[in-house]
């Protein structure tokens, strides 16, 4: 199991979410902040269950830095990932091949800025 934490920015009707820089933007229609923040989430996820290369085009702005953190024992690395690289990825993948399932463990709301922690597993 994975455990990833993602900042979001919140207005009215815009979601941004930032993890080591990476954003997703999503129009929202949830009723509370909570909701808007795993819609948002889930409109991700359901792209990369989908291999829909449109909708997860559309959860990511030109500006986005996608960052992997891996830990090998106790050496840490940081590396860039190309969003455009992974939506490509994610679309020549069978349909549900990159179905990843999410748990929303925490969400943390102060303001415009929110902070989720989501274990995951394939």
């Amino acid at each position: 199991m994975f455990v990833t934490s993602l900042k979001f920015y919140l207005d009215e009707r815009t979601f941004f979410c930032v993890d080591n820089d990476l954003c997703l933007q999503c129009n929202l229609k949830a009723q509370s902040a909570s909701d808007r923040v795993m819609v948002a989430i889930n409109s991700l996820f359901d792209g990369m269950k989908k291999a829909d290369t449109d909708l997860l085009k559309r959860c990511f702005s030109p500006y986005n830095i996608m960052q992997t953190v891996q830990d090998n024992e106790g050496n840490v690395n940081v590396s860039n990932e190309s969003i455009a690289d992974f939506i490509a990825f994610v679309g020549k993948e069978p349909v549900v091949a990159t179905d990843e399932h999410i748990v929303f463990e925490t969400i943390k709301i102060d303001g415009a800025l929110a902070t989720v922690w989501t274990p995951y597993k394939f």
